[in-house]
């Protein structure tokens, strides 16, 4: 059990269960699933990076019928899927180990006039809950960004709702480079300008590029399931703490 609380609060308690699967940690909140596509629009207009995540599972907050908080996952890159077991692409060539199982929390929004106390922590943990009761033997992924920092506290996000959730923290994303157009995050470069694929490169012929460092990630692991934990290839390291 995590021993890691809210800011300001002595546990991380759960929200009050309601009878159609929904719940709600205050009397004007309630937390749903929701569709997709909705959750989507939400995501691409209030989540800081304004990308198109791949959704497999979407939860919302619902406040006075108007949805006030997304949460969504989805499959994360090959190499995460095989690597958090300690496999390789061949294991997804021949369809071998746990990589199935592997997803990501890849959206995390809620409005910033929601405070009700601890409510991401809350929110998360019910939508681990939801999920669990599909695929029991889930691995999950999520990444928090050292380099955003949080507009209510001020200080650089190093995953206090994952520590509180007792995720396992295996340090920070490797190093990369990418390669894009000035003004323009690389993954919004049509596929034109980047040129013809050279094995798994572009040629980006013909196009003034520029190379940005991507900002290294806190990367945390949670196993639904957890006599799964013995399969985490990763190296357990303490908890990073926010700067006082």
């Amino acid at each position: 059990m995590s021993n890691v609380y809210c800011e300001g609060s002595s546990k991380v308690d759960r929200p009050v269960q309601l009878e159609d699967g929904g719940s709600t940690p205050a009397l004007s909140l309630q937390f749903v699933r929701i569709e997709k596509a909705q959750a989507t629009e939400l995501i691409v207009k209030h989540h800081y990076l304004h990308r198109k995540p791949l959704v497999s599972w979407a939860f919302g907050i619902i406040r006075d019928g108007e949805i006030v908080g997304v949460c969504t996952f989805g499959k994360p890159m090959w190499s995460v899927q095989v690597g958090v077991t300690g496999g390789a692409l061949w294991d997804v060539r021949k369809n071998k180990g746990r990589w199935r199982d592997v997803f990501e929390l890849n959206r995390l929004w809620i409005a910033a006039d929601v405070t009700d106390h601890c409510i991401e922590s809350k929110f998360v943990a019910w939508c681990l809950r939801e999920l669990k009761k599909e695929n029991p033997n889930l691995i999950l992924i999520s990444y928090a960004d050292g380099s955003v920092t949080n507009s209510v506290t001020r200080k650089n996000h190093v995953g206090v709702v994952y520590q509180a959730g007792g995720w396992i923290y295996t340090g920070l994303s490797s190093p990369w480079v990418d390669i894009t157009i000035e003004g323009k995050d690389h993954r919004s470069v049509p596929k034109k300008l980047q040129g013809e694929r050279i094995g798994n490169r572009r040629t980006w012929a013909g196009v003034s590029t520029v190379r940005k460092k991507r900002s290294r990630k806190h990367r945390y692991v949670k196993f639904l399931n957890r006599t799964d934990e013995g399969l985490l290839a990763w190296k357990r390291l303490p908890y990073p703490k926010q700067a006082a």
